[in-house]
């Protein structure tokens, strides 16, 4: 006794904590249901919800699943009346109400008989079999259950319902445990495995391990975390039954722990009167009150009827064995009183005739509606020789009509036949442009890709500005033209870093100085340095493109300005003007889209794929892309982008800006990371762009920033073929030197 003065405060205090998660996980799921409208496409959202409301609520539970039933839903949804009163038993055999979870099971069995509902049938089936467990008519309940399983097997399903094999497990334990003086069964029918008057409760028991075995592992290889908990009970159970008691209590102390992880506490009372009845069979009675109070007191929290009466009988039995007599009296009365409950609901003779009854009810319903039907038909004998002249009239109506349908059905016939042929043609010829344009598609890629290698080969291999200039176009163009048919198929992955927005113009710049030359023309920053938030490789390419297109359309002698201007939402609107011809306002919305052309028949304002791109690059980091241009003011291409912060110190920007080759702050770790992937980079040509990208785009998923920004000043070297800055990549790389960059 002294050890459950200890004992008792703890669980009063676990008790406590367990009451107060319980309704909150209650309120949690109420306030969830009543946010989901109650139509017809959520029926399967609120009937998953009223379920797991179960674990912490029966009534809650039953009250959502009622609300469910009362959705209006069309005679054909015969799949949804399934699951709702299939949901309804459920809950109705949880609460102990057997008469009602017996109704709404056989009601979803007919729907799903009359309807070819597989698997409805399936699981309608085996939980009338556990009902029927449930109420202790063990041969009724496998006679249920070995339908389920015949009818699975014959339309090959059986493995995916890992339940139903627990369910079978569950009978052939009580079988065993308990002595049944006669069957109503004489016969199971579709199986061989046993005879329910000559098997030994030693072949039951057998049998009961065998399909808990099964189901345990249908249940892991479905996921199925409900049924696994059950099959741990019952392997629990078994053990218990062979005075494994060390390896029971193991199994039930796995299916509490279970249970806990995933919020699933409507029967950790069961597992704990488990233990508390395994102690008991030990004859350690102190630990079974200890565990039996935690049990009875859950049981009470949840109001599950069943678990509170037996939690009551073990606490009588062993209060008794300990002589504390007043106390086994006080849980008698209570298991009597719980017991009178659960019999108030439904006389337990009447319930072993559950399945008959509603059959019966079903018949005399039939037998009322033809009764209603025959005095209705004796009261309309009178009108209906009225209605048969009126129908003899109306005959000769319509066979009048019927003459002149045909007359126009038959018009009718040889219009539709004329369709049907003009249909054929135009699918023929449908079919037949659609593999012109696959093959123009895969003609196309192919091409693309064998010309970036040589072109980027050349553009390695000789450095006169003549050649370089329109290659870098061509390689632009080839470019595009691969990642906009590959990032309209798949996700940008984007690698964003802060970068000084000096340093990427300057860069781009670089790149373009050519065609800035071949027209006079200045390009200018209007705008005080910022650091943008942004993937790098791939604004240089967008800022490439948008000065490339500025360039393009420029007339001689003027300048090209870049603008940027902080907003109200932390954003950063970059702008990139140029004085060139307006577009015209009838494409505007179209200028984004691939392979728009517009303007003189000169070709010289085709958008081609480099706008497309840029669009691509934008809105993949959050931002929004347009255009506007107006007759003597100029054409200004604008995009929005993350802000990170304007620098305080213009100086410091200043003179980052020009700072064409940052470098990097690499540790120790980095170094090792790179080590192998150089040797690897050194072997490659500078423009074999995709063997780099083989390499190099999985090591930006698992490395540190330091190492992303390296690998995104090679790719920019790669992209604008600078040997000499690609050379000092991979020295820095190979010997670890390190030092911060001044864009940081």
């Amino acid at each position: 006794m002294r050890i459950l003065n200890k004992v008792i405060p703890l669980l009063v205090l676990q008790i406590i904590l367990l009451n107060w998660n319980l309704t909150a996980q209650t309120d949690s799921l109420l306030v969830e249901f009543k946010k989901i409208p109650q139509t017809t496409g959520n029926i399967s959202k609120l009937i998953e919800l009223s379920y797991n409301l179960i674990t912490y609520n029966v009534d809650s539970a039953l009250s959502c699943a009622v609300q469910i039933k009362q959705i209006p839903l069309a005679d054909t949804d015969y799949d949804l009346h399934c699951q709702i009163l299939i949901n309804l038993g459920n809950i109705e055999k949880v609460s102990g109400q057997y008469d009602e979870s017996n109704k709404y099971l056989f009601q979803a069995l007919e729907i799903a008989e009359k309807n070819n509902l597989i698997s409805s049938k399936i699981i309608t089936l085996y939980q009338i079999g556990d009902l029927n467990r449930c109420i202790g008519l063990l041969d009724q309940s496998l006679l249920y259950l070995y339908m389920s399983k015949d009818f699975a097997l014959k339309n090959k399903v059986s493995l995916q319902y890992p339940e139903l094999y627990d369910h079978i497990s569950s009978t052939f334990y009580q079988f065993a445990d308990t002595i049944y003086p006669k069957f109503r069964t004489a016969k199971i029918p579709n199986q061989n495995e046993f005879n329910l008057e000559k098997s030994t409760k030693g072949d039951l028991i057998e049998l009961c391990k065998i399909y808990a075995d099964s189901a345990l592992m249908l249940s892991e290889l479905d996921k199925d975390n409900r049924t696994k908990l059950s099959c741990l009970n019952i392997l629990g159970a078994y053990s218990r039954h062979q005075r494994n008691y060390n390896q029971a209590i193991e199994y039930f102390g796995k299916a509490i722990e279970m249970a806990q992880q995933i919020n699933c506490k409507v029967d950790i009372p069961n597992y704990y009167i488990n233990i508390a009845s395994t102690y008991f069979d030990e004859k350690q009675y102190e630990k079974a009150i200890g565990i039996g109070l935690k049990a009875y007191q859950m049981a009470v929290d949840l109001n599950i009827l069943a678990y509170k009466s037996t939690a009551a009988n073990i606490l009588r039995l062993s209060y008794m064995e300990m002589k504390d007599y007043k106390n086994a009296l006080t849980y008698q009365h209570i298991q009597a009183i719980t017991r009178e409950e659960i019999n108030s609901k439904k006389n337990w003779d009447n319930i072993s005739e559950l399945n008959k009854k509603y059959q019966t009810e079903q018949k005399q319903k039939e037998i009322e509606v033809q009764k209603i039907l025959l005095d209705s038909e004796n009261t309309k004998g009178f009108w209906k020789n009225i209605v048969i002249v009126c129908l003899l009239f109306g005959c000769i109506v319509i066979l009048i009509g019927i003459y002149h349908i045909q007359k126009q059905k038959r018009v009718l016939i040889r219009q539709k036949e004329e369709i049907a042929t003009q249909s054929e043609k135009i699918t023929e010829q449908y079919e037949r442009l659609e593999k012109l344009d696959q093959f123009k598609e895969s003609l196309t890629h192919s091409l693309v890709h064998d010309l970036k290698n040589p072109l980027s080969q050349i553009m390695a291999n000789i450095d006169t500005p003549e050649v370089i200039h329109p290659a870098r176009k061509m390689l632009r163009l080839i470019m595009n033209m691969l990642d906009v048919e590959k990032y309209e198929n798949t996700e940008f992955s984007l690698h964003k870093e802060v970068h000084c927005l000096h340093n990427i113009l300057a860069e781009v710049k670089t790149g373009q100085e050519m065609g800035l030359r071949e027209k006079n023309l200045e390009f200018k920053f209007l705008f005080d340095d910022y650091r943008i938030l942004v993937d790098k490789e791939l604004f240089v390419r967008v800022f490439d493109n948008l000065l490339a297109n500025a360039i393009r359309f420029s007339t001689h002698n003027r300048s090209i300005e870049v603008l940027a201007e902080q907003l109200d939402d932390d954003t950063l609107q970059i702008s990139i003007k140029n004085y060139g011809e307006p577009i015209p306002d009838e494409v505007m919305p179209y200028i984004f889209d691939k392979y728009r052309q517009f303007g003189k028949n000169d070709g010289r304002h085709s958008t081609g794929l480099g706008l497309t791109f840029c669009k691509m690059a934008v809105e993949a980091h959050g931002g929004k892309i347009g255009v506007c241009s107006k007759p003597e003011e100029g054409c200004i291409f604008w995009f929005t982008i993350p802000f990170a912060s304007k620098t305080a110190e213009i100086e410091e920007i200043k003179n980052s800006s020009h700072d064409n080759n940052p470098k990097l702050l690499l540790s120790k770790t980095d170094y090792e990371v790179l080590k192998e992937v150089v040797k690897q980079v050194k072997e490659f040509k500078i423009y074999e762009i995709s063997r780099f990208h083989e390499i190099l785009d999985p090591l930006k998923e698992v490395s540190g920033s330091a190492v992303n920004d390296w690998i995104s000043l090679l790719f920019g070297t790669i992209y604008v073929q600078n040997i000499d800055e690609f050379n000092r990549l991979i020295k820095l790389a190979e010997n670890g030197q390190t030092k911060n960059s001044d864009c940081r």
